[in-house]
């Protein structure tokens, strides 16, 4: 590309990127207030999740010129019961949001642990930033929907409000708390507290992953085998990047696929042809994916295999979709 195609590709997956992020936040958020966001968990190293979260987020404040700190007890593994996806979804929100505010100096992560009975643990995580602060004012609506310090900061940081809405809302359904100390202009200090189960099956040795050096030029390819199988898909999809993207991925499986544009379409292909497994789109012109699939059924239409596998492929993933599917 050159300069100006450039500059208009990153101005594009930026806003993408933006967008993802503010449709995730509401996503979870309305999942929290509906009460439908389950826990997930499972025997996980704490050690290794902080060790991956300062992997991921180093390159964030190395575009900052600011030092990302983690402490020297991250190396030690440290097997625990809970969801990680959500300790690791609060650490990223509060560690991103450190690194966001703060302009010079660092960001520091810390954490202990208390003892306390032969199953459990408190947990107690530090993010600590030289950042621009927040006054008495501003810190009682921190951790209010759709609230920021005040307009100036959406407008210089941008953001929806929500993150730390959420950390209160996943940290209260993990029976913990979550808090802030801080003072304009002098930075802040994020912390909050969990109460763990100690793993219910932890691994007598720890297995840490190591590249042997003289593999080094495998390719990735090489390194990630895919499994492989046998098969003809029909793929009943109307948006041709739906359609790229799952034949794509389904013909690394080494799978045979077939695009049909709609449901009409679809009928057509199956009176010829046997196929072993059929994505059906629900909402396409001209026939959907529920009438097209009732024909599918219809042990009189001329169909040559009425007992097909259909998968339905939808963003609807209301309980009345999955009753309607």
């Amino acid at each position: 590309l050159d300069k100006k195609q450039k500059d208009i590709a990153e101005t594009v997956q930026v806003s993408a990127e933006s967008l993802l992020s503010i449709i995730n936040d509401i996503l979870d958020f309305s999942k929290v207030e509906a009460g439908k966001l389950d826990l997930e968990p499972i025997d996980f190293d704490f050690g290794l999740l902080i060790r991956e979260l300062h992997l991921s987020m180093n390159f964030r404040a190395k575009e900052k010129n600011i030092d990302l700190r983690f402490p020297n007890n991250s190396t030690e593994s440290l097997w625990l019961n809970a969801d990680p996806g959500r300790i690791r979804q609060v650490l990223t929100n509060l560690v991103g949001n450190a690194i966001k505010f703060t302009e010079r100096g660092e960001v520091s992560i810390s954490y202990t642990f208390q003892k306390q009975d032969e199953d459990s643990s408190l947990i107690r995580i530090e993010v600590k930033d030289s950042g621009i602060g927040l006054s008495t004012e501003q810190q009682a609506k921190l951790f209010t929907r759709f609230s920021q310090a005040d307009t100036s900061t959406t407008r210089e940081y941008g953001g929806t409000g929500l993150g730390l809405a959420i950390c209160k809302r996943l940290v209260e359904l993990m029976g913990g708390e979550i808090g802030v100390t801080s003072s304009l202009g002098n930075g802040s200090t994020f912390w909050f507290t969990l109460v763990l189960s100690d793993a219910i099956d932890p691994p007598s040795t720890i297995v840490t992953s190591s590249m042997n050096t003289e593999d080094n030029d495998q390719s990735d390819a090489e390194m990630v085998s895919l499994p492989q199988f046998e098969g003809v898909v029909l793929i009943v999809e109307d948006n041709a990047v739906n359609q790229f993207v799952a034949q794509t991925q389904l013909e690394d499986f080494g799978l045979k696929t077939e695009i049909a544009e709609n449901g009409k379409e679809a009928l057509s292909m199956l009176n010829k042809i046997d196929f072993d497994i059929v994505f059906m789109d629900c909402q396409m012109p001209v026939m959907d994916g529920f009438e097209a699939a009732r024909e599918i059924r219809n042990p009189t239409s001329d169909i040559l295999n009425h007992e097909v596998p259909i998968v339905a492929v939808t963003a609807n993933a209301m309980q009345g979709d999955r009753e309607k599917c």
